[in-house]
């Protein structure tokens, strides 16, 4: 290469100009620094889900009749609505669920209350399929994970959960709590066939009879303040 081509380039010109390269590096740093102190930091950045949940309960059904009798129909009915990005879903033992991705920038909860009255149309459930239930997701920030063990029945394990739920509660600085890992109590009824011809009843009837006089009672436990006189 001739000695006397002079040179082009970024590199080049940085090197002829040594002052107008040092200030643009100090201009770089200067900026650097400002933003490193003013940039926006979070530990639980904000975010908005594009989620819609469809939860259905059959109970004693296998994930088989889960998927054949459940899943597909909704998916098939909810296919159709405009704005849904992705349909994922999952069956397991006596109960479902079909998770709806929305497109972003949409009116969720336009789409919320489509896909809601459209899975109120299904009426092909399988007979003992309770109500479909279908929330529009919020974002939740979860903060620490407790695991409760120990060599005991299920019973004591999960009383003794629910205690820590209701003592954490306590705290105004803790506002949800979730229970997970354990199955929530459940009633047995168990009827001879004997018994059901002698009264000419079926097990439908039974359980048609509890679904009909089941009443959920929530307790609400209140806070007392103790205040001593001397």
């Amino acid at each position: 290469m001739n000695g006397t081509e002079k040179k082009k380039g970024a590199i080049a010109w940085m090197a002829g100009n040594s002052v107008a390269a040092n200030l643009i590096m100090l201009m770089c740093l200067i900026g650097g620094i400002i933003s490193a102190f003013t940039i926006k930091k979070e530990v639980f950045p904000e975010f908005t889900t594009d989620t819609v949940t469809i939860s259905v309960n059959y109970p004693g059904a296998s994930p088989e009749e889960i998927e054949k009798g459940v899943v597909l129909p909704v998916e098939e009915q909810i296919s159709g609505i405009n704005g849904i990005d992705k349909i994922s879903s999952t069956s397991m033992e006596g109960s479902g669920m079909i998770q709806v991705d929305l497109l972003v920038n949409q009116d969720n909860y336009r789409i919320y209350q489509e896909i809601q009255t459209e899975v109120n149309k299904i009426t092909t459930f399988p007979e003992g399929t309770e109500k479909p239930q279908v929330t529009l997701s919020f974002p939740k920030r979860g903060v620490i994970t407790l695991v409760i063990y120990g060599d005991y029945d299920k019973k004591t394990v999960f009383n003794s959960a629910e205690e820590l739920r209701d003592a954490l509660l306590s705290d105004s600085h803790i506002t949800q709590v979730e229970l997970t890992g354990s199955d929530s109590p459940e009633i047995s009824v168990e009827i001879s066939k004997e018994t059901l011809r002698r009264y000419g009843v079926s097990i439908q009837d039974i359980a048609d009879k509890i679904k009909a006089t089941s009443v959920e009672v929530q307790v609400v436990k209140s806070k007392r303040t103790k205040v001593i006189f001397s």
